[in-house]
């Protein structure tokens, strides 16, 4: 669930630039800084690829969705690079960007959140689907997110972003994660290039345990 106030995750994430066409490495978690830190990095640097090296999620869910927005306006390329790690709101954001790439031997991994009340995200949404933290996310989904696509053959849910969310929630507890395949990564539009599955081979981490 939201937290309260301003979050500073314990590793808070860094930005770096690679070369001068506009290739921005990020590492660390995403909280309240984030965007300033960003916002201040672009006074001298321009961003057209950002290149998400290590990103295991965030420690400010409000302020990853504003940074992810924002990340959005500028229309640019998000790069899981080869042995890279998006997890959680590092996937969030990921899906920020108007082009998306996954290269080989990543990992890009989903799992459910959890309230302080040790309740499941899965079990709040059966309760009450139009609860406004889920609609907060399957509006970011529906409105920012470039390509989504419906990613499951049987289902009950008509709206691709609505069923993403889903997915999310049932793929892996809060204490665990679910590493995507190669396939789940196109058939979902996680990817939006010509991506074949079968090119997307992902090693074993410890993030993966569902």
């Amino acid at each position: 669930m939201p937290l309260l106030g301003c979050s500073l995750g314990s590793e808070s994430a860094q930005f770096r630039s690679l070369d001068e066409s506009g290739s921005v490495e990020m590492t660390g978690v995403i909280d309240c800084s984030t965007e300033k830190k960003l916002k201040r990095f672009l006074q001298n640097h321009q961003l057209k690829t950002l290149v998400m090296r290590d990103v295991p999620g965030s420690a400010d869910d409000d302020a990853n969705l504003k940074l992810a927005r924002f990340i959005a306006s500028l229309n640019i390329k998000t790069v899981v690079p080869q042995d890279g790690v998006i997890a959680s709101g590092g996937v969030d954001l990921f899906l920020a960007g108007k082009i998306r790439e996954v290269e080989d031997n990543s990992v890009v991994a989903v799992h459910s959140w959890g309230d302080l009340f040790g309740g499941s995200g899965i079990e709040v949404y059966r309760e009450d689907p139009g609860d406004p933290y889920h609609q907060t996310y399957i509006a970011y989904y529906r409105h920012i997110v470039s390509g989504l696509k419906d990613g499951r053959s049987q289902n009950d849910i008509n709206d691709p972003a609505e069923d993403f969310y889903v997915y999310t929630l049932q793929a892996a507890p809060v204490d665990g994660t679910h590493c995507m395949s190669g396939k789940e990564l196109v058939d979902w539009g996680i990817v939006t290039n010509d991506t074949e599955p079968e090119t997307l081979t992902h090693k074993e981490h410890e993030y993966c345990t569902h």
